[in-house]
């Protein structure tokens, strides 16, 4: 028997993710948000990889090391971890980790022979001279979902389904970048990749908000700051710099932000629109505003920031 894992459109889009100075990849299309200082209860099931449960919406989720698929001896957990979780086919799982790093295009063809159900690593690889760990993430929820069968104990009724598919009609996931102390959110949709440490070539007599151009795997793309329209000074363009690369109309610019803090689930009705709290410059890139958790956050507008005035003659289609 043969099984192809072959990455491509949506699933060429993996969410990278640092855990005991690793990197691992999982596919951004089986995400569901990441966690932070959670805490962690203990499983009854005698899994080398399972290290607890956490309570998540009312289910219980079981929660697995990924460093124990390249060393298997016991490690310690922190305290109050963070987790990003999975899922696929109504299963939920969280995974350990530590900090977010970026998004990645990794298209590959992996072909997996006569391989037992739990080579849960798809390939190793290398990102910016880092070791990177592919999960195969699809195998993992598999497994892991033939195992925890009571947690997809769901109820049939039409009234049920009905209030659950309304529910996932009405939220979004949303990736949440700073820029200083603002908080600032994007739907992943709009999102193609997060990088870091971009050469940015700078221009001369444009617009304040225009900070340059990016060569993109070949692809020229402008290089956007809305720090001035919030009263800030420029970001620092270093190795250590941000970049979402946001993507709309088969169009791309690439935004400046400090760091990417969360990815989310929300409720799109709660989003109220820009004109009615936001005046000034910055109203016309977003699409509003949302209130989460004791904290603003601005909800950038990717077609408007890509169809700015000020883009128009470096906004560069393929070919």
């Amino acid at each position: 028997m043969s099984d192809i894992l072959k990455l491509n459109g949506s699933d060429s889009k993996q969410f990278v993710f640092a855990y005991k100075n690793i990197y691992y990849a999982v596919r951004l299309s089986v995400i569901e948000e990441v966690e932070e200082a959670i805490t962690l209860l203990d499983s009854p099931l005698p899994d080398e990889l399972v290290v607890g449960l956490v309570s998540h919406r009312g289910l219980a989720i079981p929660v697995i090391d990924p460093s124990k698929l390249l060393n298997p001896l016991k490690s310690n957990i922190p305290k109050n971890p963070s987790i990003v979780i999975l899922q696929e086919d109504g299963f939920k799982l969280a995974i350990l980790m530590e900090k977010f790093y970026k998004i990645l295009h990794l298209p590959f063809q992996k072909i997996k022979e006569n391989e037992s159900e739990k080579s849960f690593l798809a390939a190793l690889s290398m990102t910016e001279g880092k070791s990177l760990a592919i999960l195969y993430d699809k195998l993992i929820l598999k497994h892991y979902k033939n195992i925890f069968k009571m947690q997809l104990a769901l109820k049939s009724d039409e009234d049920t389904l009905t209030k659950k598919n309304f529910q996932e009609a009405a939220t979004e996931k949303f990736i949440f970048f700073t820029i200083q102390k603002l908080n600032f959110g994007v739907p992943i949709s709009e999102v193609m990749e997060v990088l870091e440490g971009l050469e940015v070539t700078p221009l001369f007599k444009v617009e304040p908000m225009l900070r340059g151009l990016i060569n993109l795997r070949g692809k020229i793309i402008p290089c956007l700051d809305v720090s001035i329209y919030l009263d800030l000074p420029p970001r620092t363009l270093n190795e250590n710099a941000k970049f979402v690369i946001l993507q709309q109309d088969g169009l791309e610019v690439a935004l400046c932000v400090d760091s990417i803090s969360k990815m989310k689930e929300i409720d799109k009705t709660s989003i109220q629109a820009a004109e009615e709290v936001l005046n000034g410059t910055i109203s016309e890139y977003t699409s509003g505003v949302l209130q989460y958790q004791k904290q603003t956050l601005l909800m950038i507008s990717a077609k408007n920031l890509i169809h700015a005035n000020v883009l128009k003659k470096y906004s560069l289609r393929e070919g």
